[in-house]
């Protein structure tokens, strides 16, 4: 009978190793990648947030009739004694509203990305949710310490 050899001899045949890491190997922590891809959303959507709130401002002016005559400023609503009225504006609206959803989809995007969670669906829109709630409370910050 010929030689045995045991699992511990055997020479390598290129197979995965599915045992434990190499000790010199470090794997991130179960909790890193979901906090990375929450951080790449918060910094994402922080550095949109001036487009959309540029774009919330631009969405109702848009759709408002303007005196167009320039008298009385720029903003000047529609009177009965003006000269010259336009608006709305509907194209630009939906461009104003296309560029606020895109500035809460791509923070989302990008932090399902580097999260990689395992639901994508689920991690986008949870992140979303976070994308959302920035905006909304930088909105209404605005909106209140307005004078």
């Amino acid at each position: 009978m010929g030689p045995t050899t045991s699992a511990a001899t055997e020479p390598d045949r290129g197979e995965p190793d599915r045992g434990e890491p190499d000790r010199g190997e470090r794997r991130p922590a179960g909790w890193a990648r979901p906090v990375r891809g929450l951080l790449t959303t918060v910094v994402a959507s922080v550095v949109l947030l001036p487009l959309s709130l540029i774009q919330l401002l631009v969405v109702p002016l848009s759709l408002a009739r303007n005196d167009s005559s320039g008298v009385g400023g720029p903003f000047r609503t529609c009177a009965p004694d003006s000269v010259s009225c336009s608006g709305p504006h509907y194209g630009f609206a939906v461009l104003g509203v296309v560029a606020v959803v895109g500035c809460v989809v791509v923070p989302a995007l990008l932090g399902q990305q580097a999260g990689q969670h395992r639901s994508k669906a689920v991690g986008r829109g949870i992140l979303a949710g976070v994308s959302v709630g920035i905006l909304v409370t930088a909105t209404a910050t605005v909106l209140l310490t307005r004078h």
